[in-house]
């Protein structure tokens, strides 16, 4: 049965690369292990990069006959001699939807570096909810003189506005130095009500501000909300935004893939790597070639 969280368009075009011919040294058999064995060992001096000659390793179709062969476990730990750019390539295997859904369960440092690798600040606080925003703009972590140096920006009627949302009075002057001034003196409950009713073009530049200006303030965004921004984003974008994850997270990752989709992956290791670990720790796969 296909798991559909599996990306099977390109699962088919990629395993027909693959399996298009089949590699004629792993087809081989009939010689014992011992004896098989012995070929490798006995020959002086023997090494992976003689091996990765005999067995014509830089043929990707011989390297996945290979690896089918192979045990799980090996093939596992496979993944962790892949480069990083050829990880983030097994990725595309997950649908859009798993891939999300993984990113959405990651820890939220991580998840934060994928999205800032992905956007920019302004546009993750654009895919936020209104909600959201006010709840962070309340963080008792933001320092008052970052939001002051936001609002610089607006015009006389919108920091006009602001204040009497808050106050329910109307500023007596039209000087905007001024009414920095009477907005900044607000008591702490009224300030904030006058920034939370700022509209959301306001409330989203004035979040990305702050996270300009104190990057641990992402810390502050709570988590399910965060990983709502991945089920928005193109596949693509999620992959590219996973370049910013450490190897050993991406290996982790891929591990949730299929056996069969693994074994595809890690065709794409160097050959010279693959040689080592046949000749380390799978002599017994060896001894069954001829």
């Amino acid at each position: 049965m296909v798991n559909m969280d599996i990306d099977v368009e390109l699962l088919t075009q990629y395993a027909h690369l693959l399996t298009s011919q089949q590699a004629g040294r792993t087809s081989k058999s009939g010689k014992s292990k011992k004896s098989g064995a012995a070929k490798f060992y006995e020959k002086s001096n023997y090494n992976s990069s003689q091996l990765v000659k005999d067995l014509n390793l830089n043929d990707p179709k011989v390297r996945y006959q290979l690896i089918k062969m192979m045990k799980s476990s090996d093939v596992s730990y496979l993944l962790k001699l892949l480069q990083k750019k050829h990880l983030l390539l097994g990725m595309k295997f997950f649908t859009k939807e798993k891939l999300a859904k993984i990113l959405g369960s990651i820890p939220q440092e991580e998840m934060i570096k994928v999205l800032k690798n992905m956007y920019t600040n302004k546009q993750i606080m654009e895919m936020l909810p209104e909600a959201t925003l006010k709840r962070f703009l309340a963080s008792d972590k933001i320092e008052k003189k970052n939001v002051m140096e936001y609002l610089k920006q607006l015009n006389p009627q919108e920091l006009n506005k602001m204040y009497e949302e808050a106050t329910g009075q109307r500023m007596n002057t039209s000087n905007k130095s001024d009414m920095l001034k009477q907005i900044e003196a607000l008591k702490p409950e009224k300030f904030l009500e006058a920034i939370q009713s700022l509209p959301k073009k306001h409330l989203v530049g004035l979040s990305a501000h702050l996270l300009k200006e104190q990057p641990e303030l992402f810390k502050e965004i709570p988590t399910d909300r965060l990983s709502e921004c991945f089920e928005k984003s193109l596949k693509g974008d999620m992959i590219q935004g996973m370049a910013a994850l450490d190897k050993e997270l991406l290996v982790n990752i891929a591990q949730g893939l299929p056996p069969q989709l693994i074994q595809q992956v890690v065709t794409m290791i160097d050959p010279k790597d693959l040689a080592n670990v046949l000749l380390e720790n799978c002599t017994d796969l060896l001894g069954k070639l001829g």
